[in-house]
């Protein structure tokens, strides 16, 4: 597996390579964290996958870290879009897209 550094959001893994955002290596416990998590994803999208996002396990001891490198990096809130472009690849997040939708369909529903 390979990772790549780049400038935007904060940790994706597409394929066999995992992108996490170059800021990260001044945060050790969370470049840490991040490819813990992103290593534990399968190639493709599955049930698993799903479960690991909404788990966050490696996530958990550097949660404040976490948002605030979100919050003091702002090219790492992209990581919110379900439709994201990395080194001309396009890449949809089905978690965040099912999440979208059910918000959607709630609020679509309430009104």
């Amino acid at each position: 597996m390979k990772v790549k550094y780049i400038n935007q959001g904060v940790g994706f893994r597409i394929g066999d390579i995992i992108y996490l955002n170059s800021a990260l290596k001044s945060h050790p416990k969370l470049h840490k964290a991040i490819l813990s998590h992103e290593k534990k994803h399968t190639r493709g999208f599955s049930l698993k996958d799903f479960l690991i996002d909404i788990s966050n396990e490696d996530l958990r001891e550097v949660k404040r870290e976490y948002y605030k490198f979100i919050f003091t990096h702002p090219r790492a809130l992209i990581m919110y879009s379900p439709i994201i472009k990395i080194d001309n690849h396009w890449s949809i997040d089905i978690t965040l897209s099912i999440f979208y939708l059910l918000v959607g369909g709630l609020i679509w529903f309430l009104m």
